[in-house]
């Protein structure tokens, strides 16, 4: 896998906080004990995938394939690295970060696989988004991810 160019997280130390995974809610959001023993939901930046509990549509098209993506690459007791950006929570009280594991951005993981769409930008967190959209129309393009690229243009 390709690194992500420009900017790398080790130019963002200071903002870097170690977690463990405790349990998944979906492909794009888990929950983690900090460092400090502190348990938190963590929303990952920049990316949305399929539903896997939707309250009003329940499982969308490729909601589990999103989650055991997540689950295969960070799995329960994993130590990940989650690089916080400016804002570091959402809406929803939950912390949203960059995910990094075993030195890989698992957002770009997403995306590139066709798992996850580059969604809910929002201002100023979007260090990545650019690297983020040239990875989405490079899977759009491969044909293994047709039905993804169908589910997510809609």
């Amino acid at each position: 896998m390709n690194p992500v160019p420009g900017e790398s997280k080790k130019q963002n130390a200071n903002r870097i906080i170690k977690a463990t995974i405790l349990d998944h809610i979906d492909g794009d959001t888990f929950r983690v004990k900090l460092a400090n023993g502190k348990v938190e939901v963590v929303r990952f930046l920049c990316i949305d995938t399929p539903e896997v509990h939707h309250p009003r549509l329940g499982l969308q098209p490729f909601g589990l394939e999103g989650a055991a993506f997540t689950v295969k690459y960070a799995p329960v007791g994993k130590e990940v690295e989650l690089e916080m950006d400016v804002g570091e929570r959402d809406k929803f009280k939950r912390l949203v970060a960059y995910v990094w594991v075993d030195g890989q951005l698992l957002i770009r993981m997403l995306v590139e696989r066709g798992l996850a769409r580059v969604a809910y930008i929002y201002q100023p967190n979007t260090k990545y988004v650019d690297y983020l959209e040239k990875t989405q129309k490079k899977a759009q393009k491969d044909e293994e991810k047709a039905e993804i690229k169908k589910y997510h243009s809609e």
